[in-house]
């Protein structure tokens, strides 16, 4: 299995937004537009576990800034010691996804 980069408009980009539509039963182009932003912005990361050439996971997330949706919400949920204690450098999953026929297989374990 490989872990790569998830870049926007790649065939693992396409293959991800399908992983989601089958997880989700939405359709991927309701959630393009969210993963395009955030594959273009310097502050968000992801990979794609690719196995046999099949996208069989993937994950990404955003370093958390302040006045950002999340973390206005994680901010306001909080109390402050505890807001500044883990908000200050903070990294925020947005999806995480194992397609199903490839759970409890150990896939997140190493």
């Amino acid at each position: 299995m490989d872990l790569l980069p998830l870049q926007p408009d790649t065939a693992h980009f396409r293959a991800a937004l399908d992983l989601y539509e089958q997880i989700h039963d939405e359709q991927p182009a309701s959630a393009a537009p969210r993963f395009r932003r955030h594959g273009r912005d310097d502050s968000c990361r992801g990979r794609v576990a690719v196995d046999g050439g099949d996208v069989v996971s993937f994950a990404y997330g955003c370093d958390s800034k302040p006045g950002g949706r999340y973390h206005r919400l994680l901010r306001d949920a909080l109390s402050e010691p505890v807001a500044r204690r883990w908000l200050t450098d903070a990294f925020e999953i947005v999806e995480l996804a194992v397609a199903p026929d490839t759970r409890r297989r150990g896939l997140g374990t190493d």
